[in-house]
């Protein structure tokens, strides 16, 4: 044994171990990060995790309760976690666990003899009846880690694992988002729909005004014409939203795993409703709570491992080779045998070397796009924060200016109105204030959507939908990802 470490040692110093490093990401909070000021009823960032339950609506609490429970996209993410735990197993058990196989045979010999043998001794050597012979091996093959394989292994497993449940948890936060826009979407064009209805009824009034003044030789029959036109149009619109409503609905029974239901057993209410209050978070924590970035973090810890493996590649490899058989044969001859041994078995990588060496500089230009892909997720992250609270902040105002430009507008029309009704005004100022105040309030409507949808953004760009203490996806491998979450920046 002293003399296979000794050729070991010797071949370790004649191979020139290439020593495997992953560059450290470089990442920093940039200097364009300037999220607005926090304002005083913001939340607390521990609100995130279920950010959802945030605006009151029992709709929106069931629609995401049944897709994280039966959505394909959920039960997806769900069989690739199952997967990568699986694959965790195979190869832990593949790394600690000897290789080795149990052989054994057995074999029944009938002879007999023919006719009377010219040698006496012929009956001696093969004679006549059942001979059974039965044999069992097992031999097992045990490497002696050395060179910190095992460890590299092991590394790269739990790593391969993290990112497969940080990518669920980040699965999970985007159906989650998904839920939430295509519901308030839907919402939108319910309440779009609801406008062009009214808008219809209302020119039917003024066409049924302007024919009674006509009748009366008070007005022209032009005016009767452009109220019928008016209220035909707003009809034709009303049926583009009504399609866009069911196509809408649909969509979201497919999304949260519900396609076969009728669209019936999803109402859309005419109503928006106004966003909660968003958490202000600090950039550390950006970090944490981002599931996409985790991900890549555990992606660098990935490849790390591998280029270690492969830079262990071309060193010695040391087997212990124990061995076991066991022999027993009936018949007139019969015996039982068994042995032993035990043996190792060195192997040093010659003619290999070559592409060893290429596979190891392969594997560190993997782990630098690893580096690189982290790096811009952490960039992506910020901006996405930095983008959705500009917008969110820009919605909330313009919400605010058109609310109270449409009240004004309205005000506007029920005067023209009420004047054309009793003579003050002719039919072109009616419809000239009507079609203002119902512009105002179109560009209200979609102001309102948008910034329900802006808020969705936002705590999605937060890392709202999981908790990073208590993720979805905890096993007992996962509880250990939380502990190695910074080992990522600085692999060696």
């Amino acid at each position: 044994m002293k003399r296979v470490l000794l050729i070991s040692a010797a071949s370790l110093l004649a191979s020139g171990c290439v020593t495997s490093q992953v560059r450290k990401a470089e990442v920093a909070p940039p200097p364009a990060f300037e999220a607005p000021t926090p304002d005083a009823g913001a939340l607390q960032p521990a609100a995130l995790d279920n950010w959802w339950t945030l605006y009151g609506d029992s709709q929106l609490d069931g629609l995401v309760e049944a897709a994280l429970k039966n959505a394909p996209d959920a039960r997806t993410a769900l069989a690739v976690l199952d997967q990568a735990a699986a694959v965790r197993s195979e190869t832990l058990d593949k790394i600690y666990i000897p290789s080795g196989q149990l052989q054994g045979s057995a074999t029944r010999t009938q002879t007999t003899t023919l006719g009377s043998s010219s040698s006496p001794f012929g009956q001696i050597f093969a004679p006549p009846g059942a001979t059974e012979s039965f044999s069992a091996t097992f031999d097992v093959s045990w490497e002696l880690d050395l060179w910190g394989r095992r460890a590299a292994g092991r590394r790269g497993a739990d790593a391969d694992f993290y990112n497969a449940a940080f990518t669920y948890e980040a699965t999970r936060t985007s159906l989650i988002a998904s839920v939430a826009n295509s519901l308030f979407q839907a919402r939108g064009l319910a309440l779009q729909l609801q406008d062009a209805l009214e808008t219809a009824r209302v020119d039917r009034e003024l066409a049924h005004i302007s024919d009674v003044e006509q009748k009366a030789g008070l007005v022209a029959s032009g005016d009767v014409d452009q109220s019928i036109a008016s209220a035909e149009a707003a009809d034709a619109q009303a049926e583009s939203y009504r399609a866009q409503l069911l196509a809408a609905q649909r969509a979201l029974l497919v999304l949260v795993g519900r396609g076969f239901d009728k669209v019936e057993t999803l109402p859309a209410s005419a109503t928006v409703g106004a966003p909660p209050p968003v958490p202000r978070t600090i950039p550390g924590d950006l970090l944490r709570r981002r599931p996409d970035v985790r991900s890549a973090e555990w992606k660098i810890v990935s490849a790390a491992a591998t280029l270690k493996t492969a830079d262990l590649a071309v060193l010695p490899t040391i087997n212990l080779q124990p061995g076991l058989s066991l022999s027993k044969s009936t018949g007139p001859f019969g015996y039982t045998s068994d042995a032993w041994s035990i043996g190792a078995g060195l192997t040093q990588p010659i003619l290999d070397r070559p592409r060893l060496i290429a596979a190891i500089h392969a594997q560190r230009a993997v782990a630098e796009q690893d580096v690189i892909a982290y790096e811009k997720a952490v960039q992506s992250a910020y901006s996405d924060v930095e983008t959705a609270f500009t917008y969110l902040d820009s919605d909330g105002r313009r919400v605010r200016m058109l609310t109270e430009a449409e009240a004004r507008a309205r005000s506007a029309y029920e005067k023209a109105r009420l004047g054309y009704a009793h003579g003050l005004n002719d039919l072109t100022t009616a419809l000239q204030a009507e079609n203002t105040w119902r512009n105002v309030e179109s560009q209200l409507s979609s102001a309102q959507i948008s910034l329900m949808e802006r808020s969705v953004q936002t705590f999605k760009a937060l890392g709202g939908g999981w908790s990073p203490d208590r993720p979805a996806a905890a096993t007992v491998y996962a509880a250990k990802a939380e502990r190695g979450v910074g080992e990522a920046k600085g692999v060696r």
